[in-house]
């Protein structure tokens, strides 16, 4: 082919410059031009008669099909150059400009593209990342055990007044310009006093009110209030308590133990199963610090250039999906997150990371509900193959991050779980 081009590259977009010989252009226009005429079905023409279905076909549609001709040279030429520098396209190449019609003059195109940088070379042995081992004590156990006696506790009714936390049985009947309005009245109500399900004002005016009281108040509704009719308004509440309750914690016992999902019989057992999955959970949290940690260092130690074309989609992206953000905070996370995809990429294709379905079951059973069995979850989550595949990048991910641990210089502390939990909100 008796075709030049020049390759230059300035930065991450590359120029590729192509001349293609009208010579050229008609070889391959009359070898695709006879491709085309074999595919086609041409009205009036039996399908032996090639060189009259050549005619036609160049006669209607002969432009269309040296133009075609003329993409799938350039293309050719293109993937060759993409292949002999190794290039890693961040965007579609795109036409700059084209002269000559390959007919009378030769054709002389002007392509570009953007790539990804290479990724420098790295000694991960020489990378250093604390890590934290959680330890748990036996009072993160007793404080367990307390959250779980509180969780299953048992509402008691109460000679006293409420407060925060207590439960009040109570009707109600809300008036607006004197008018009932819907739903605004309710009979043996449950109302739990700071829970945050009644509005503030109607919550407030309830507090320190006893069994056998009876009170008038007005509420004000927000302006962004559901109800249209209600926005903005006062209403007159008129509320009668029935009783006050509290809710007092489960005793440790048979009962604790079968709520809390345990088989223990005592509570020597039970201490040792809350130990159990004290430890797991926390075993969790230290890799998601670890992890965290890890990416710090990799995204500090590891700079290069990110293609102008792929960075200003991922701010556009960040941007619609938070109007609010501005523009130099959308650059720095898309940055930020861009880079670390590529570092996560590269290190995954080196290591030739893979996801287990044994590492995918146990991603997904972290998110199953409570009170959803794992194996009910997961058959739910991979019938959506797109949903599947999300999970299984983030386990990618994930490995790789754990494999590259195992590679780089690591300090472990041990720590508690609350400042690790501590740490993971601040990321947060």
């Amino acid at each position: 082919m008796s075709q030049n081009k020049q390759v230059s590259q300035k930065g991450l977009n590359v120029s590729v410059k192509v001349t293609l010989s009208k010579e050229d252009v008609n070889k391959a226009y009359q070898k695709h031009l006879a491709k085309v005429a074999s595919q086609m079905s041409v009205k009036g023409f039996r399908k032996s008669a090639q060189a009259l279905k050549m005619k036609e076909i160049e006669r209607t549609k002969g432009k269309f099909v040296r133009a075609e001709a003329i993409d799938q040279m350039l293309q050719t030429i293109l993937n060759g150059v993409i292949s002999d520098n190794k290039h890693t396209l961040a965007a579609s190449p795109e036409v700059v400009n084209t002269k000559g019609d390959g007919v009378e003059e030769d054709v002389v195109c002007q392509l570009a593209y953007e790539v990804f940088a290479e990724m420098p070379e790295v000694d991960l042995g020489k990378l250093s990342v604390n890590t934290v081992k959680a330890e748990v004590s036996e009072d993160n156990i007793a404080t367990e055990i307390g959250k779980l006696s509180e969780h299953h506790g048992e509402w008691v009714e109460v000679k006293r007044a409420g407060k925060t936390g207590d439960q009040l049985k109570i009707d109600f009947v809300g008036r607006l310009d004197g008018e009932l309005f819907e739903g605004g009245s309710a009979t043996d109500q449950v109302i739990e006093l700071g829970a945050g399900k009644f509005l503030p004002d109607f919550e407030k005016n309830l507090m320190k009110k006893k069994a056998g009281d009876e009170v008038s108040f007005k509420v004000k509704f927000p302006k962004d209030y559901q109800s249209e009719k209600l926005a903005g308004q006062t209403a007159v509440f008129e509320v009668k308590v029935h009783h006050v309750s509290e809710k007092r914690p489960l005793a440790v016992g048979k009962k604790l133990y079968d709520l809390a999902g345990s088989k223990a019989t005592k509570k020597p057992e039970f201490e040792k199963d809350i130990r159990s999955r004290l430890e797991s959970d926390a075993e969790h949290l230290a890799k998601v610090i670890n992890r965290k940690r890890l990416t710090a260092v990799l995204k500090k130690k590891i700079s290069f250039p990110l293609p102008e074309s792929t960075l200003s989609e991922e701010v556009k992206a960040l941007m619609e999906k938070n109007q609010d953000m501005k523009e130099k905070v959308a650059k720095q996370k898309a940055t930020d997150s861009l880079s670390m995809a590529l570092i996560l990429r590269h290190y995954i294709q080196m290591l030739s990371v893979k996801a287990t379905e044994a590492d995918i079951k146990n991603y997904i059973s972290i998110g199953a509900p409570n009170g959803v069995s794992v194996d009910m979850f997961y058959d739910w989550y991979v019938q959506d193959k797109a949903r599947l595949d999300q999970v299984r990048a983030a386990c990618i991910e994930q490995n790789a991050l754990d494999k590259i641990l195992t590679l780089v210089k690591t300090k472990e502390a041990a720590s508690t779980i609350a400042d690790i939990e501590k740490e993971l909100k601040e990321d947060a």
